[in-house]
């Protein structure tokens, strides 16, 4: 028997079937938000572990660069340095012994510092690179012994030793010493400090670029992320990506002292994380926001199939409650209908109808 040929008319199993489904989907619904819930903090959690391993690699990078300042500091300040850098021909024995006694505080600095891997004075009174081997005329070091890739010994020079450099820190470059080829920070400090005209030499150290990359090992393996260092001047000073720069979508994101944030690059999501030091150097962590949400939404399809398997056994078993509640009406009105004088052109529904059969039942005087 159909009643929804007309109008308003619905059939009492249909009402009993979407009552069930209803209920259904209330318990349903209320899962999916706190789901949706769950995922967001989950989010929000992945994102402040990222964000604390780059607190970490910020801490321990910092102290190792207070140190190199330090170190430079103490070199800066040494009387014998001072005075080997401004007499050339004057007490040739005494300008002898201190260059000595610099070349073995060198080496002992190179020695017990793995952060520093070479470490070398340049006076510019007599054009001459200090190191803790000797000393030796800057055009044949940068030509002979100690080379930066891709560069000229002038343009090496004019790099290191032109202007006045207060804690001047260099992007990374590669450096080849005889067959030994490593990945440098370098650090240049002009002589004296503070002196911005009468320069008279200039104290450079290379950072051990490894040291580093030991440092934010953790974070590349457990993230998969590209990491940056990025001076106070938006200098990119080292970054384990290939391509060695910012998206400049990112540059506004790094205002703030720390935070995480999205952006798109290349029609993909990303996700950064940032952090700064003491210095205003940037410690920045991109990474794709599917590589945070790879367990998530493995969770969230999961959820989905649980959902999606809960729905259509719910649906079942609805349409079998319906028609167990529904067979025992469907019996009064085959009943009924079996009168002649019946029809259910006028009822709404089952109920209506049997209503109105009572009601002319009565009318009549009859009973069932």
């Amino acid at each position: 028997m159909k009643w929804m040929d007309k109008g308003r008319r619905r059939s009492v199993f249909k009402t009993f079937l979407i009552s069930y489904i209803v209920i259904l989907l209330f318990p349903l619904c209320i899962g999916a938000y706190i789901f949706q819930r769950v995922e967001n903090t989950m989010i929000i959690n992945e994102n402040k572990a990222n964000l604390g391993l780059l607190e970490q690699v910020k801490l321990v990078t910092e102290n190792r660069f207070n140190e190199v300042d330090k170190i430079a500091l103490q070199f800066a300040s040494d009387p014998k340095l001072q005075w080997s850098l401004n007499h050339i021909d004057e007490e040739y024995a005494k300008n002898q012994i201190n260059l000595l006694e610099i070349m073995n505080s060198i080496r002992s600095v190179t020695n017990t510092n793995s952060f520093i891997s070479h470490f070398f004075v340049y006076f510019k009174n007599t054009d001459s690179i200090l190191t803790s081997t000797g000393k030796a005329d800057s055009n044949m070091y940068f030509d002979d012994i100690f080379r930066f890739s891709g560069k000229s010994t002038e343009e090496v020079k004019r790099e290191l030793f032109t202007g006045d450099h207060l804690r001047t820190y260099l992007p990374s470059a590669e450096v080849r010493e005889k067959e030994k080829t490593s990945t440098v920070i370098t650090y240049i400090q002009s002589l004296p400090i503070g002196e911005t005209s009468n320069i008279s030499g200039y104290l450079v150290m290379l950072i051990n670029e490894q040291e580093i990359d030991q440092l934010i090992e953790q974070i590349e393996k457990l993230y998969h992320s590209d990491i940056y260092i990025v001076d106070e001047h938006q200098q990119i000073i080292m970054s384990t990506s290939k391509e060695n720069e910012l998206n400049k979508a990112t540059i506004p994101l790094i205002n703030l002292e720390s935070g995480y944030s999205l952006f798109r690059q290349n029609n993909e999501s990303m996700i950064l994380s940032h952090t700064t030091d003491n210095n205003g150097w940037k410690y920045i962590s991109v990474l794709p926001k599917k590589v945070v949400l790879k367990q998530i939404i493995m969770l969230k399809n999961w959820a989905l199939s649980l959902i999606l398997l809960l729905l259509f056994v719910g649906i079942i078993i609805s349409i079998v409650l319906a028609r167990r509640n529904y067979n025992p009406i469907r019996e009064v009105v085959k009943t009924i209908m079996e009168e002649k004088n019946y029809t259910k052109n006028l009822a709404i529904n089952e109920f209506d109808f049997i209503k109105q059969a009572i009601s002319r039942a009565t009318v009549h005087g009859r009973t069932f």
